[in-house]
């Protein structure tokens, strides 16, 4: 069995290989201990020398530090001096508006050590190796702003441009839906080091396959279309020049909905491509998929249309169930919540059948 040690002298040894034969070389390694805490990923940089100056491109040697879910607890970083949680970032924290995440920069032994004392779970120094690599702390911001499916990410890319390391996140293949925010402690290479980090949040993975990407549907989409397409296709109603706040269905799958949430319930993977063609030339796609690995429904939205909505946002959403209530007469709501029988939390779509 090789330490790690002698695995990273192994690794740089192989440097002026080929990339592919690297990754091979680790593959064939039968004896890794798969419960290492450090896994060591071989990765290339390729360095572009231009008249626009150099570019780095590529990922670089990065070393995951991995511990079990519930053992890494950053909140003890948001404590201030008397010991009580802060909304100000008293450890220094730096804060990426975009993705909504904190996160810190632990390069050198003595910001080591004050971080250690508020989070004992970090690895120990040795583990690290300060003069090769730097210490990434990676944490939400408010809570009420996070969508289900970011409870439980994992770094799955770290990549640097000259201006900025990158981190890519995705959500786990079996995530913790238990967990109320993300928390992640990864041991970095220092060539990838940059004075801003740039976080990206990935929920590509939580698509349906072997279908049209929801991103890729434009405003021409039409009904027929959409109908020809397998979609289950809504259109407003309209009294006189007032749009009612339901729909109705117009193709013939009018129960494709309540077959899905059957198959979710007998835990049969299944999915489905609903198109709202809503009040004022509004359209919006919903992509439902139940997946029985993590026993919930996946829900991808996109809005098309009106002067509020952003094309190019897709909002994404993890719940347990798809409730079907009768509402009044032929008209029913469908909504989304993890509490089988409690209140409406998302509310999905509201038909006449």
């Amino acid at each position: 069995m090789k330490t790690k040690k002698e695995m990273s002298e192994y690794l740089k040894e192989q440097m002026d290989n080929d990339y592919k034969m690297i990754l091979n070389k680790i593959g064939d390694e039968k004896n890794m201990n798969e419960n290492k805490l450090l896994k060591i990923v071989a990765t290339l940089v390729i360095t572009i020398v231009g008249t626009m100056g150099i570019v780095l491109a590529g990922t670089q040697i990065y070393n995951t530090y991995i511990k079990k879910d519930d053992d890494i607890n950053l909140r003890g970083l948001f404590r201030n001096e008397n010991g009580w949680y802060s909304d100000e970032i008293t450890a220094g924290m730096s804060y990426d508006k975009e993705s909504n995440m904190y996160y810190k920069i632990i390069a050198d032994e003595e910001k080591y050590k004050e971080c250690k004392e508020k989070v004992n779970e970090l690895p120990e120094s040795s583990e690290i190796d300060f003069n090769k690599n730097f210490l990434l702390l990676i944490t939400h911001g408010e809570v009420s702003l996070i969508n289900s499916w970011e409870n439980d990410l994992t770094v799955v890319e770290i990549t640097a441009d000259e201006n900025n390391t990158i981190v890519k996140l995705a959500p786990k293949e079996n995530p913790d839906f238990n967990k109320l925010r993300t928390e992640i402690c990864v041991v970095v290479d220092k060539t990838l080091l940059r004075e801003t980090i740039k976080i990206e949040k990935d929920s590509s993975s939580l698509r349906i396959e072997g279908i049209t990407p929801i991103e890729d549907i434009t405003e021409e989409y039409t009904k027929e279309q959409a109908i020809n397409d397998g979609c289950m296709v809504l259109e407003a109603i309209k009294q006189g020049d007032i749009y009612l706040n339901e729909s109705t269905i117009i193709s013939e799958n009018k129960y494709a909905l309540d077959e899905l949430i059957e198959k979710g319930k007998k835990g049969i993977d299944s999915s489905l491509r609903i198109c709202d063609y809503a009040a004022y030339g509004v359209l919006q796609i919903i992509d439902i998929q139940y997946r029985s690995n993590i026993d919930r429904f996946i829900i991808n939205r996109r809005t098309i249309g009106g002067k509020r909505s952003d094309p190019n946002r897709v909002g994404t959403y993890i719940y347990k169930y798809i409730i079907k209530e009768h509402w009044k007469d032929n008209l029913y709501w469908y909504y989304l919540n993890d509490v089988e029988g409690e209140v409406n939390t998302h509310s999905l779509i509201l038909v006449t059948m």
